[in-house]
């Protein structure tokens, strides 16, 4: 009995993780860089949506934007 009330508040805990763990998985990430060499400028984008990703990657691989023109 004992391990029946055990495995009632175990069981919830153990599948609201799981569940928290294939929600993270299916999150589209993306890592740009700036293809010039030396340039340090790198976004990462973690669940942003497709028009966030193309204007974040456009700011990335264009180096006059992000201080690259001194």
């Amino acid at each position: 009995m004992a391990l029946l009330i055990t495995l009632a508040f175990i069981l919830p805990g153990i599948a609201a993780t799981v569940a928290a763990y294939a929600q993270r998985r299916n999150v589209p990430r993306a890592t740009v860089t700036c293809p010039v060499d030396g340039c340090g400028a790198r976004i990462d984008m973690t669940g942003a949506a497709p028009t966030e990703r193309s204007r974040l990657t456009a700011l990335a691989t264009d180096h006059s934007r992000h201080g690259g023109a001194l």
